[in-house]
């Protein structure tokens, strides 16, 4: 799934490219996604042009003229193309948005579990799920203060912690796995446990993991694109994640892997040893 380095990636794109340019036509093609599209909400977009791009954890929310905006859920597979209105159709591209001079915004999602949704743009932040996020990792107001606070008092793993949406907004299985080996972390040590010397090495984990990945354009593992169709090249600098049996790029010992609750863990059985030998 598409994570805050790789919808802020398209983001940045989108913003670059389309900023100001006016929606002639929409169309729906295949409405049956996560949450089923309103063709009728998505068609009151015409006429409308884009004003501003921002981004909320994983969402990405586009705004357009007339206190009208359209918040965009990548889910597993999701993409977003600017295509030229010539190109031919993927089976995939379930809604197309045609701007003046003929390119295209296309939402292309092979697994169908990503969403776009038509909301007011004075609303947005205060309706569910945006409502419930957390913080942003990359926001200034994430200070290593902050994560001792939200860290504080927790038994569970701080693998977990880290992927909690409604605590901190955006980071997923990849980014956690490659943050804790970034911090030297065990994966499974209760968040409440860290010491404060480890929140501060996890905060500049967090930021500087983060950071790069958004400058590399994200991580491509299987479907991810930015809008022009580039692979997020962050994939060539992953320490961990996907590596079980090779070598730990800091001091050779063999990746782990852990599987639990359905999510895959990754980690260093020397770099990030347990406590105590636990």
């Amino acid at each position: 799934m598409p994570e805050l380095p790789e919808v802020e990636t398209v983001r940045r794109a989108l913003e670059l490219r389309i900023r100001g340019k006016r929606i002639v036509s929409t169309e729906v093609r295949h409405p049956h996604l996560r949450r089923t599209l309103d063709t009728n909400a998505i068609s009151c977009v015409q006429g409308r042009s884009f004003e501003a791009f921002r981004r909320r954890g994983k969402y990405l929310i586009l705004d357009l003229s007339g206190d009208v905006s359209l918040v965009v859920h990548l889910g597993m597979s999701g993409r977003l193309l600017l295509c030229s209105s010539a190109e031919v159709f993927d089976k995939h591209d379930h809604v197309r948005i045609t701007m003046h001079g003929g390119c295209e915004l296309r939402f292309r999602d092979p697994r169908r579990f990503g969403s776009i949704a038509v909301w007011s743009t004075s609303e947005v932040m205060d309706r569910p799920p945006l409502a419930g996020l957390g913080i942003e990792p990359l926001a200034r107001e994430f200070t290593p203060s902050r994560l001792e606070e939200l860290v504080s008092g927790l038994r569970r793993p701080i693998k977990l912690l880290l992927m909690d949406q409604s605590r901190l907004a955006g980071i997923g299985n990849i980014y956690a796995n490659e943050i804790l080996f970034e911090a030297r972390l065990y994966p499974f040590v209760p968040a409440g446990l860290l010491q404060p010397r480890e929140i501060r090495k996890l905060h500049a984990a967090i930021v500087q993991t983060l950071r790069r990945a958004v400058e590399r354009g994200g991580t491509t593992i299987r479907d991810y694109s930015d809008p022009l169709g580039q692979p997020g090249w962050f994939r060539l600098e992953l320490a961990v994640y996907q590596r079980a049996g090779e070598p730990c790029p800091r001091c050779g010992a063999l990746i782990r892997l852990v599987r639990t609750s359905g999510r895959s863990t990754y980690f260093c059985p020397s770099c990030q040893a347990p406590p105590n030998g636990g």
